[in-house]
């Protein structure tokens, strides 16, 4: 009887140790990837039944953990099928998780707030922007071309900095202004194109047209919706009549510092060189329209020999390779309660006239605070300085060697004059030979002509937004959009050729939108899978 009760006792202590290693710990590690063997950033691995003993995967898809032999671990990941695996003693394990698809229906940006598209009865138009082309655009209007079906973007001038005639649906009015309304962050900017007549002695002159898209960084944007009919516009009435563009910036969607870098240089080259008459085919038709003429151009006009002039390919003459260079660096996290993204960029981009060129630096940041579940208070920030030295366009019925430089360049005669000059610096052209329509040569838009702005621009703006309820969101904005430009203007009597002689002009102008929204939204899902929604708003 002693002998079994020795048995049993030693049998007893053995069950007790197994108990005791299996509940012993240690460290197990491991990977966890995707089908197609990248690494999975981001997927939890947590110890089943325990709500503190979890790690999270590094940017390698590696983890580590303390666990005991016998454990199960559940790995979890977003758009990620969660797989539960057994330790089994193991010290490595690597899991591979299937991707789970799931179709979210899309929801879109509208005035008063966001909905989904099946709720939508007016016409919207939803722009995806892609990365790489708003690296490569200068300003939001070149990221709208081609981008969505019944909108046109015509540029108005030359200069890299010209304005742009942007229409949706056509033209909606012919006595007034029919570009869209531009809004950013539910604030209200100033209107895409500006023209201010600097010279109005002069009755030919009309000032190329700037964009006034310009200070807001293409790469800044993450989504732009376009409004086009009566329906999707009604909130913001008349100002909405020729279309509305909703822009909507990026914010942090990582809680991790996020850093973004891009660097990239461009070269831009005339489309095609206009056909006109080169010097020789100039000559034959003096020979046979204006024989006269000739005497301006050679010694011996009869046998077209002793040439006075130096032949002249002025669009070679005006026209070059444009490079442009281009800037950008963020950093964006949202760590708890926190969430900030703020970016710095510059661009600088030479006009494919000589003489041409923008230069553009912005800054622009976001922050918002949430307290508790159902508050949220947020901060936006925009600033832009740009630097411009613009062409000379002129009005159609006014338009002249000496109110355009384009039309000097294409109908000027393809030769210029040989004088000398004490600084014999340049050909000096004595415009009073053989015609007096030909009145500045395109050489005198290089040396004698200037038209300079100077922009500062700051859009700020604030929200608060409370959650009442799940179902109820109540959201005040105010901000604006104040610009500040200086412009400098001159042309010389060897361009303004009238009893005015040399103009010069200096101008500040100053422009201010501001708005402020208070919006009452509430979204409530009734029985049989059906939704109320509504908006009650002022503004």
């Amino acid at each position: 009887m002693k002998h079994i009760y020795t048995l049993l006792i030693v049998f007893l202590v053995a069950t007790l140790q197994a108990y005791g290693q299996n509940d012993e710990l240690f460290t197990v590690k491991g990977t966890v990837r995707n089908g197609a063997n990248e690494a999975v950033v981001g997927a939890v691995v947590m110890l089943e039944g325990s709500d503190t003993t979890a790690t999270v995967t590094d940017v390698d898809g590696t983890w580590t953990l303390r666990v005991p032999k016998r454990a199960n671990l559940n790995i979890s990941c977003l758009s990620y099928k969660t797989q539960t695996v057994s330790v089994n003693g193991r010290t490595v394990v690597d899991v591979v998780l299937e991707s789970e698809q799931v179709e979210l229906e899309e929801v879109v940006v509208v005035g008063y707030g966001s909905m989904k598209r099946s709720d939508i009865t007016g016409s919207v138009t939803s722009v995806k922007v892609d990365e790489d082309k708003a690296s490569r655009s200068g300003s939001i209007d070149q990221l709208l071309s081609g981008a969505a079906a019944g909108v046109q973007v015509v540029s108005n001038g030359g200069a890299p900095d010209s304005g742009m005639a942007i229409r949706i649906r056509g033209v909606g009015s012919f006595n007034s202004s029919a570009e869209p309304l531009f809004v950013v962050d539910g604030i209200i900017m100033n209107p895409p194109t500006s023209t201010e007549r600097l010279l109005t002695q002069d009755a030919g002159d009309s000032d190329e047209e700037s964009n006034g898209l310009l200070g807001i960084n293409t790469q800044d944007i993450e989504s732009m919706e376009i409004l086009k009919d009566a329906s999707a516009t009604a909130i913001y009435g008349a100002l909405g009549a020729n279309g509305v563009v909703l822009i909507t910036t990026k914010s942090a969607k990582k809680e991790k510092p996020v850093i973004r870098a891009s660097v990239g240089v461009d070269v831009a080259h005339r489309y095609k060189k206009m056909d006109v008459l080169d010097f020789d085919e100039y000559v034959e038709y003096l020979q046979q329209v204006k024989p006269e003429n000739l005497m301006y151009i050679y010694e011996d006009p009869a046998n077209l020999e002793g040439l006075k002039v130096t032949p002249m390919d002025w669009q070679d003459y005006m026209m070059r390779p444009a490079v442009g260079q281009r800037y950008y660096f963020s950093i964006a996290g949202k760590p708890k309660t926190l969430s900030y993204n703020t970016s710095f960029g510059y661009t600088a981009r030479e006009g494919i006239m000589k003489g041409t060129q923008v230069e553009q630096f912005t800054f622009k940041t976001n922050f918002k605070k949430t307290f508790g579940k159902k508050i949220d208070l947020g901060v936006n920030i925009n600033f832009a300085h740009i630097n411009s030295e613009m062409g000379q366009s002129a009005s159609s019925s006014q338009i002249s060697q000496s109110s355009s430089m384009i039309r000097s360049m294409l109908s000027y005669k393809p030769y210029i004059n040989h004088v000398s000059t004490e600084e014999d610096d340049a050909y000096e052209d004595e415009d009073t030979s053989e015609d007096e329509t030909f009145a500045a040569s395109p050489d005198k838009w290089r040396t004698d002509f200037a038209n300079r702005r100077a922009e500062f621009r700051i859009t700020p703006s604030m929200y608060f937004e409370w959650k009442i309820a799940p179902w109820l969101i109540f959201k005040s904005t105010f901000g604006g959009d104040y610009k500040n430009n200086e412009r400098t203007k001159f042309k010389t009597r060897k361009i303004n050729r009238n009893e005015n002689g040399s103009l010069g002009a200096i101008a500040n102008i100053e422009n201010l939108t501001y708005n402020f929204d208070n919006m009452l939204m509430f979204n409530r899902k009734l029985f049989g899978g059906h939704t109320l929604s509504g908006t009650l708003g002022m503004s």
